[in-house]
């Protein structure tokens, strides 16, 4: 009975894939409040699902809308306002990876690997038209900042 109930165990672990294999990362992008927040998405799209926001920057060429705990910038492309950029403003978010304000640069760099590149105290990561930024001071995350490039 003990054999049969150690096999079974061993099975269980085998199906469920009881790996340290890390999740491929095929787009930068968060997901806030079930919504998912993409570079390049309609700002449209955000604005009706996020409701509303606190606090709007206008500049020539872009508009920075203020929530919460998350600032969004926008590009118009022809009539349609889409996202340029994104960064939490405060800690409560994590990246889809698990990290947030406040993480060790360490954990950091366990999720995301070491293809980065690193000026000024900021690690970039680029993939597929977009990339991801932390900011460091002292090895502790101070920002965290989505964008087109």
């Amino acid at each position: 009975m003990n054999r049969k109930i150690i096999i079974l165990i061993i099975s269980l672990l085998l199906v469920c894939g009881c790996s340290n294999k890390k999740r491929e990362i095929i787009e930068y992008y968060v997901t806030v409040d079930n919504v998912d927040i993409k570079v390049n998405r309609l700002f449209s799209y955000l604005n009706s699902t996020l409701g509303s926001y606190n606090e709007i920057k206008e500049n020539d060429s872009n508009i920075v809308y203020s929530y919460n705990d998350i600032e969004i910038e926008t590009y118009m492309e022809g009539e349609e306002e889409k996202v340029r950029s994104f960064w939490f403003t405060t800690n409560k978010y994590y990246t889809n990876e698990g990290i947030r304000i406040g993480d060790n640069v360490d954990k950091m760099l366990y999720v995301y690997g070491d293809n980065y590149i690193y000026i000024n105290d900021i690690y970039m990561y680029e993939l597929n038209g977009s990339s991801i930024s932390f900011i460091v001071d002292r090895d502790v995350i101070t920002g965290i900042e989505y964008s087109l490039i």
